[in-house]
Order: structure tokens, then C-alpha cells, then sequence
């Protein structure tokens, strides 16, 4: 009861996590204190802010299996039991899409000749953040960040909505 308790906290906390990094990449910089010039700057980089965005949807999806399989197992539900299905089947669409896109996105940087920048570029451009610190930017967020935000907040929402009905219409 305690271990389901506590995996239940664990779980919600990282679907809740996800989410939050989803709408603001920059809460990245809770995993690197003192790092957020480099933050910063792949933010500003409309790409490496998207990947962020996705990497946080992909932690939201992880969160989300957690927490409705755990839920599934303790109240015994069949209903439960698929939406927990649904969610795992999401989790793994997303974690292919993003992988077979980061294949394709190393393998067109290898054809341009950024293969350097491709394996030690974050490391320099990490280097380079710590040196510089953080970006007077103003302001933060740009109306293109804030529209970006939205879209992938509504594309989200449906996701997790399609699944739902998917999961309750196919139980």
C-alpha cells in the first residue's frame, strides 16, 4: 500500500514535470544549477527548444503510464487497465517518432559535414554558457515561443484525449 503510495507521488510528479518542461524548456535548468546561460541559448535555438518541448511531452507520457498502470493494478479496473495500455502504446509512438526524427536530423548534419558539431557541439556550446552566464533577453518569451507553447500544449491534450477514447472505445 505504501510502495503504490509513494509510485503513485513518483509518478505524478514526473507526468506534472514533463508538462511544466513541455510549456517552459527553461525549467530545465532545475536538473543544472548554475548552467543557465546554456540553457538560454539552446532555448533561444527554436530546434533545440522543440526537442526540449518534446522531451518534456515524452516525460509527461512516462509519467502518465506510471501512474494509470499503478492505478490499474491497485483498484483492479479493466477500464484502468486499458487507458494504461493506451498510454504505454503513446509512450512508445512518441519515443520512436523523437528517435527516428533525431536519426534522420544526425543523419542530414553527417551529409552537411556537421558531424563535428553533431558529437562534441553541445560540449562547446555548453563550455561557452557556463563562460558567458545567462542572456539579457528581452523579453523571455517571444510571442513565437508562446504559440509553440500552445501548439504543442493543444496537440497534447489531444494526444492524451485520442488515447482515452481510443482506450475506452476499444475496451
Amino acid at each position: 500500500m505504501l510502495a503504490s503510495a509513494i509510485i503513485l507521488l513518483i509518478a505524478s510528479g514526473i507526468a506534472a514535470l514533463g508538462f511544466l518542461v513541455m510549456r517552459n524548456p527553461m525549467l530545465f535548468v532545475f536538473l543544472a544549477p548554475g548552467a543557465e546561460g546554456y540553457y538560454q541559448r539552446m532555448v533561444l535555438d527554436r530546434l533545440q527548444r522543440n526537442q526540449m518541448r518534446m522531451l518534456g511531452m515524452i516525460f509527461s507520457f512516462f509519467g502518465l503510464a506510471m501512474l494509470t498502470g499503478v492505478l490499474s493494478g491497485r483498484l483492479s479496473s479493466r477500464i484502468l487497465d486499458a487507458i494504461s495500455d493506451g498510454m504505454l502504446v503513446l509512450l512508445w509512438i512518441s519515443f520512436t517518432s523523437a528517435f527516428v526524427f533525431g536519426i534522420i536530423y544526425s543523419a542530414f548534419q553527417i551529409f552537411r559535414g556537421r558531424w563535428k558539431e553533431l558529437f562534441s557541439g553541445w560540449l562547446d556550446i555548453y563550455k561557452r554558457g557556463m563562460e558567458l552566464g545567462p542572456v539579457d533577453v528581452s523579453p523571455t518569451i517571444t510571442p513565437r515561443m508562446r504559440r509553440e507553447s500552445i501548439a504543442f500544449t493543444v496537440i497534447y491534450c489531444s494526444l492524451v484525449g485520442l488515447t482515452l477514447v481510443v482506450a475506452l472505445v476499444a475496451r
